[in-house]
């Protein structure tokens, strides 16, 4: 079986908000489980996107709306512990390649790295570690 190339936005059922959506805009749900007509999710995301690229201002709120729950997001969101990510590297589950691409995506291989050059001129340890999480906590592999 091959993966579907398609795209899916995600929301808890509990919440409702697809059915609501769905259900603002006049679809209700057929049958004894209430599902959608066939196709009614995706038309209706052409809809909207047809919808806001159309109207600027439509475009302007709902960018809007999106940043600011982003931005609450971002603050209430919790980055894994730097145990969490140790131990994902000692068993395998994340490799050393993958640590390096998330770090160069956050923009810390700059950071740690210039953390390690300055406390290598004043002196301190000089050990060559190959993961500068691993080095900011100064273990060694």
């Amino acid at each position: 079986m091959t993966k579907a190339k398609m795209d899916y936005l995600w929301a808890p059922k509990d919440e409702k908000l697809v059915s609501s959506l769905l259900d603002s805009l006049g679809f209700t749900g057929v049958g004894e489980s209430g599902r959608y007509p066939t196709g009614v999710k995706y038309d209706c995301l052409v809809a909207i996107c047809d919808v806001i690229s159309a109207n600027e201002k439509t475009a302007s709120m709902v960018a809007s709306r999106t940043h600011q729950l982003q931005s609450q997001r971002k603050a209430t969101g919790k980055a894994p512990s730097v145990d969490s990510v140790v131990s994902a590297l000692q068993s395998g589950k994340m490799s050393e390649a993958d640590l390096k691409k998330a770090m160069k995506k956050a923009g810390l291989n700059k950071t740690l790295n210039t953390a390690v050059n300055k406390q290598t001129r004043r002196g301190g340890e000089n050990t060559s570690v190959s993961s500068p999480i691993l080095c900011s906590r100064g273990s060694t592999p």
